[in-house]
């Protein structure tokens, strides 16, 4: 006569202290997942906060100053009033469509 029942497994639970290696993992894991995608947000942050300044302020972009100084040896003058004439209009399209962009990507 056979016995259906299963045979005895001898398995160990986990020592005191010490996590089983795929629930460390899986922390892990996300832990690293949840700071990249902060990582990520910030960086889109930070690049949509800079962008405007540099559109706005001849002093917002070193590259607004070098074509500042080059304009100038050129003798073509570059002032606050002329650069505001493009960078205010420039920097308002911008800020609408950021804000389009993060109010649909992140509900802001």
């Amino acid at each position: 006569m056979r016995s259906s029942a299963r045979p005895a497994t001898h398995s160990q639970p986990p020592r005191a202290g010490f996590l089983p290696a795929d629930t460390a993992i899986r922390s892990v894991a996300g832990a690293v997942g949840a700071a990249l995608d902060g990582l990520r947000r910030a960086g889109v942050d930070l690049a949509l906060a800079s962008t405007p300044a540099g559109n706005l302020l001849i002093v917002g972009s070193i590259a607004n100053i070098i074509v500042g100084g080059q304009a100038a040896r050129l003798r073509v003058r570059i002032t606050w009033r002329t650069h505001a004439a493009v960078g205010a209009p420039v920097t308002l399209l911008t800020l609408a469509i950021a804000g389009g962009w993060l109010w649909a990507r992140w509900g802001w």
